[in-house]
């Protein structure tokens, strides 16, 4: 099955997506500076960057509460029972 929107064609998609995205961000930068021609490129352009943005998130946050990460850097055993 494939998705589609009655009377739009897919280069009309290619430029909407890319156009709506918000100024001065890398993946406008990226998908104007690239120009990709199908739907299946701009996705795969914007899942990578959605990707690196989630895991930027992670490592910049932590990725866990404070309590687990206080208790690991004291020298606690983790769940498992094993020293990492």
């Amino acid at each position: 099955m494939h998705n589609s929107c009655e009377g739009v064609r897919e280069h009309q998609a290619v430029d909407f997506f890319g156009n709506g995205g918000r100024d001065g961000t890398m993946l406008k930068h990226k998908l104007r500076r690239v120009e990709p021609t199908t739907m299946a490129q701009t996705m795969a352009i914007a899942d990578k960057y959605a990707t690196a943005d989630a895991a930027m998130k992670r490592s910049v946050g932590g990725g866990t509460t404070g309590a687990n990460h206080r208790r690991r850097r004291c020298g606690s055993t983790p769940a498992g029972g094993k020293q990492p």
